[in-house]
């Protein structure tokens, strides 16, 4: 279900990711309310704002929502992305208490802190406690038994996981140890595939499409073959299992044919572009964090739906804007579209 089911109804009035975070707060129970939304609607709405202002909003949503946030967040593609990493370890209260980062730890990955821990911290440990530091700059968080020695020239981020570590440590000691010894049982390329399968995991059950179902989803449709359906009698499956992500429609203008089908389809055409809209994301290997380029691509995407619903109604002249969503739906829209755009 739309994150708006309770919100006026039309076009206009939808949350944009400028106005989401205060719909929020505007709310009477916002913790409550902030629960109900689809992650990916955060997302946007953090980085229209940008993290550092959203700790207010950061602090109540759930966990899993935060586990997600990363995950839309701190990669590119199939790699992590270090300077969006290091962003969410800066993070603090405005009290300067670290409750974020707590959850932070909560939230993440932990395959992702062994990515850190195998790329800047050198380990050495001892049987018994050994009052010596092994080398220059070695610090030891157990009173000799673990040495420690973080290989990163930035003081900042030096600090940062320092800092995270240390917060590691006093949250639990084993779970601290078992970090530390992940590089002795997988290697970087490893860690980050292991991690990235399981981002993909987490996202497809919000919407978001493997690389192969987005490729499907997207595939340029001849009008020979969509005539065929729109001539048909036969109803066509609607997309279900899809929430919608009203910024992912909204922050982008929706004009003429988009719009009349999203005034007179709702909720169904929005939840059916927001998955195409992910399609696309993932097809063309967009940043979900790169507010820009995803403003590019989703103008574009829309603007081929356009062409493509020009085109089914110059293959079949009685079809309305309208019937030719029903016949089609927005990905094969989208196809017609693409495949006009190719020819």
């Amino acid at each position: 279900m739309s994150e708006s089911s309770s919100a006026p109804s039309t076009v206009e009035q939808r949350r944009t990711s400028r106005m989401l975070a205060k719909a929020i707060f505007d709310s009477d129970l916002p913790e409550q309310f902030v629960r109900t939304i689809p992650p990916q609607s955060l997302h946007l709405a953090v980085r229209q704002s940008g993290l550092t202002d959203c700790l207010d909003l950061l602090g109540i949503v759930s966990l899993e929502q935060c586990r997600l946030l990363l995950d839309f967040d701190i990669w590119e593609q199939d790699r992590i992305c270090e300077d969006r990493l290091w962003e969410w370890l800066s993070l603090t209260d405005e009290q300067g208490d670290f409750e974020l980062l707590h959850k932070v730890l909560k939230a993440i990955d932990l395959k992702v802190v062994g990515l850190l821990v195998s790329r800047y911290v050198e380990v050495v440990t001892f049987d018994e406690p050994n009052d010596q530091p092994p080398g220059e700059g070695f610090y030891t968080p157990d009173k000799g038994l673990t040495w420690i020695h973080l290989k990163i020239p930035d003081t900042s981020r030096h600090f940062l996981l320092a800092r995270f570590l240390a917060l590691i440590f006093e949250t639990s000691a084993e779970l601290f140890y078992q970090i530390l010894a992940i590089p002795g049982v997988a290697t970087l390329s490893g860690l980050e595939e292991e991690s990235f399968q399981d981002r993909s995991r987490r996202l497809a059950a919000e919407g978001v499409p493997d690389s192969e179902h987005a490729a499907a989803l997207l595939a340029g449709l001849p009008p020979t073959l969509a005539m065929q359906d729109l001539k048909a009698t036969a109803k066509r499956k609607p997309v279900e299992g899809i929430r919608s992500v009203e910024p992912l429609v909204y922050d982008t203008p929706n004009g003429g044919a988009l719009k009349e089908l999203l005034e007179g389809v709702g909720e169904a055409l929005e939840e059916e572009l927001t998955l195409v809209l992910n399609a696309a994301v993932v097809h063309f290997r967009v940043d979900y964090a790169d507010r820009d380029a995803m403003i590019t691509l989703i103008d574009q995407v829309k603007g081929a739906i356009v062409i493509g619903i020009d085109a089914a109604k110059r293959a079949v002249p009685d079809t309305t804007t309208i019937s030719a969503y029903h016949a089609l739906g927005i990905a094969r829209l989208f196809g017609l579209g693409f495949y006009q755009l190719s020819d």
